[in-house]
């Protein structure tokens, strides 16, 4: 997005207190919005991933796959970027879809977080606790 955005400059202790997971698999047809998730557990400097099962249905690189994905709403999106996330992962192809996808990733790449996009097997339902 035009910007530097080193990773591993990024202490990171106790990583995987920084990571979490939330399963969003229930929300169809509708924005993933942020009644979704517990608010709560997010923390600052996070990553944060998004699971719904859209890239094990659908599959990757069909048109449904780029223009009917889900979606982050724009309230969660401003929420995590309040909570000041590093990273946002989402297991199908943009936080936004269409016209928003690019302007949002670099909303909030000025904002101080990267998105992830299209990383398959971001949890299973045995791993998805949040």
């Amino acid at each position: 997005m035009g910007r530097s955005f080193f990773l591993y400059k990024r202490e990171r202790k106790g990583f995987t207190k920084l990571v979490i997971v939330f399963d969003v698999s229930r929300a169809k047809n509708r924005d993933i919005d942020i009644a979704d998730i517990d608010m709560n557990n997010v923390t600052n400097d996070m990553f944060v991933c998004f699971y719904t099962g859209f890239i094990e249905e659908e599959g990757y690189e069909t048109k449904k796959y780029f223009t009917e994905h889900p979606q982050l709403s724009n309230e969660l999106l401003e929420a995590l970027l309040q909570k000041k996330v590093s990273i946002v992962d989402v297991n199908f192809a943009g936080v936004r879809r269409g016209k928003e996808h690019t302007p949002m990733d670099q909303y909030c790449a000025d904002h101080g977080a990267f998105i992830i996009e299209n990383l398959c097997k971001t949890c299973d339902a045995k791993s998805c606790k949040a």
